[in-house]
């Protein structure tokens, strides 16, 4: 049995539809999905099982971080394809409500139904100091009436942890634990210090 090695990345299915295996008129025969943790598609070089339980390797040049939906090839045209197919993760999931959204605990500027304007200003650099001392990546998102900031756990027990490094805002925010795919937000190099 051959062992495919993958080393290049022709684009992602998310970017383009025509690279997507599930699409009518795709050759979906030729692609096979390979399930990879984030941790896994920072790595240049490893093997890994298809879905469907062949082995393949990946070795791609150095700084190359795969991304959820992205198609490799070998040097061989001819050669199956493969997607990468991110595995979800354990993340936390911190909710908090936009100024006079009326999701939080009360707050000043008369404002009893919504986050109030010390808690609006507050909340923010809680989150990120807390987060940051982490050392976690974080992605950034909005919801109806207001934003959310997941971050990556490993175990269930850090949402407790979350929500005591968190007391001082607790009536602000809703911490909850999901299993999703989790992609950082862009620019946010949890090891740089400058």
């Amino acid at each position: 049995m051959t062992l495919y090695v993958y080393t290049s990345r022709i684009g992602n299915i998310f970017d383009d539809c025509s690279l997507d295996p599930g699409k009518a008129g795709h050759d979906a025969a030729r692609g096979q999905t390979v399930p990879l943790s984030r941790a896994d598609m920072a790595k240049s070089r490893h093997l890994a099982r298809t879905r469907s339980g062949t082995e393949v390797g990946i070795s791609l040049g150095r700084g190359v971080t795969l991304r959820h939906g992205d198609v490799l090839r070998t040097k061989n045209a001819k050669d199956p394809h493969v997607v990468v197919s991110q595995t979800p993760e354990k993340v936390a999931l911190i909710r908090f409500p936009e100024q006079g959204s009326g999701g939080g605990g009360g707050g000043s500027g008369g404002n009893t139904n919504g986050i109030g304007d010390r808690a609006c200003h507050t909340v923010p650099f809680l989150l990120g100091h807390v987060i940051g001392n982490m050392h976690r990546p974080v992605a950034i998102g909005s919801m109806a009436g207001g934003m959310v900031a997941s971050v990556p756990i490993q175990d269930d027990s850090e949402v407790d942890t979350l929500g005591r490094m968190l007391a001082a805002i607790s009536r602000d925010i809703r911490i909850s634990m999901s299993e999703e795919i989790f992609t950082p937000h862009e620019g946010a190099d949890v090891h740089g210090h400058g």
